[in-house]
């Protein structure tokens, strides 16, 4: 009654909107989804046939302050949701497999929307080069201190794919001379995995030491989650250089170099889903710590 001539357009993902948000006069969006609101999502989304699920995965939500971080965003929720159910609620055992396991879920995806053929091949494999520039791309704005990315940063990306594959959010460049397209990873927590998808890469192609890793102080404070990503991809790819990591954290703590803590949180994503390697990733880890006492606070 009172706007009569008022167009309400409204969408779930920035990039939608693009091509109509010039032709508005007020932009608004929706914020304030709490962990409530995440909890409610959850139960809603796995109805009462599903409670098993939904219990499982908030379960796992209480106990992981990273999830319940991604959680704060109904579309991350919702691919979690997604996840849980793909896996029938078998969740994995550490985060980096969570994150292995959400790649594969979203390529799947992907796969599916192009109408492309099913396939029994390793999908992270099957995109390496894909996901090498993302991880090349993540690292290099975790290292300048960014979370956001203009079109430049994407250029060697078929324009279907930068959107297409799943891992990236769009919205319009903020700058009004130079008008176009800002990207950013999901969440940080997916920025820290594709940068250690990228480090793990560089170490598998011997393009950077392991030594040259842990001694960089950066990776015992701002860049520590990308250096526990690193080490569970490792765990999964590659045993001589996951034992290579472990001996030189050890050496490094026993020097009082690197923080005991963020070791211990490093050995934690050495899980595998069916075996002990991270039991033997302690062992080795103890055998060459060269400490009398040693103080963790968590």
């Amino acid at each position: 009654r009172v706007l009569p001539e008022s167009y309400i357009v409204v969408t779930a993902r920035h990039e939608v909107g693009v091509t109509v948000r010039e032709c508005c006069h007020t932009i608004l969006e929706v914020e304030g989804f709490t962990k409530a609101d995440a909890k409610k999502f959850i139960q809603r989304y796995f109805r009462e046939e599903g409670k098993d699920m939904a219990k499982k995965l908030l379960d796992k939500l209480d106990s992981d302050r990273t999830l319940q971080d991604l959680t704060a965003n109904p579309l991350n929720a919702a691919l979690l949701c997604l996840l849980c159910e793909d896996i029938q609620g078998k969740l994995p055992k550490s985060r980096t497999l969570l994150y292995l396991k959400i790649v594969e879920c979203l390529l799947r995806r992907y796969r599916l929307k192009m109408k492309l053929p099913e396939t029994d091949h390793n999908l992270i494999a099957l995109y390496t080069v894909e996901l090498k520039q993302l991880g090349r791309i993540a690292m290099e704005g975790l290292q300048n201190d960014s979370m956001d990315f203009d079109q430049s940063a994407f250029q060697d990306f078929p324009s279907d794919v930068i959107t297409g594959l799943g891992f990236l959010s769009v919205e319009p460049a903020q700058s009004k001379q130079r008008p176009g397209r800002s990207y950013s990873f999901l969440h940080k927590s997916f920025q820290e995995f594709f940068a250690a998808l990228d480090r793990c890469y560089q170490l598998l192609d011997w393009k950077i030491s392991v030594d040259s890793l842990i001694s960089d102080g950066r990776y015992s404070l701002e860049l520590q989650q990308v250096l526990m990503f690193t080490s569970g991809m490792l765990a999964q790819t590659c045993e001589v250089a996951a034992k290579a990591l472990i001996a030189g954290l050890a050496d490094q703590v026993s020097l009082e170099n690197f923080p005991l803590k963020v070791a211990l949180a490093c050995i934690n994503e050495f899980k595998r889903e069916e075996n002990t390697f991270e039991k033997e990733m302690v062992q080795l880890f103890g055998s060459r710590l060269q400490l009398e006492t040693a103080y963790c606070s968590w």
